[in-house]
């Protein structure tokens, strides 16, 4: 929120009251998005169409309510660009930790040895009992 006063401020120093217009209407937005989103603002502000704030150090500790999906206020156009934008970021985060973990395991350089073939083993064990039945006869 804090980000925003600081636009607004800019925005009435300038005398740009078409500026601060629109940002009061986004305040409102934002606020009740947030409010929405137990104290998560990351939704909030992908609304306002600002440059992101320092995220790390807003949302080091919050907890999730969701009683409504997304703001009232916003236009559900927005809602939908700015939640697919949220999917694709997280499926590339997802995708770098895979990747991330296929490098950190070490090829295996030696081949383990599989060992006799239980084929041939068969084979001589069947001889062995095919001369013990023929020296019995």
């Amino acid at each position: 929120m804090a980000f925003m006063a600081a636009a607004m401020y800019e925005a009435m120093e300038r005398a740009d009251m078409p500026r601060l217009s629109m940002l009061v209407a986004l305040q409102a937005i934002f606020e009740e998005q947030a409010s929405y989103d137990g104290g998560s603002l990351r939704m909030a502000h992908l609304l306002t169409m600002l440059e992101d704030p320092p995220f790390q150090q807003t949302e080091m500790h919050w907890t999730s309510k969701m009683e409504f999906a997304h703001s009232q206020l916003a236009d559900p156009r927005w809602i939908a660009i700015n939640l697919a934008y949220l999917k694709d970021l997280e499926g590339i985060s997802e995708k770098n930790q895979k990747y991330a973990k296929s490098l950190a395991k070490p090829p295996n350089s030696v081949p383990e040895d599989p060992g006799p073939k239980k084929k041939a083993w068969k084979k001589k064990n069947a001889k062995k009992g095919g001369e013990a039945g023929e020296e019995d006869a």
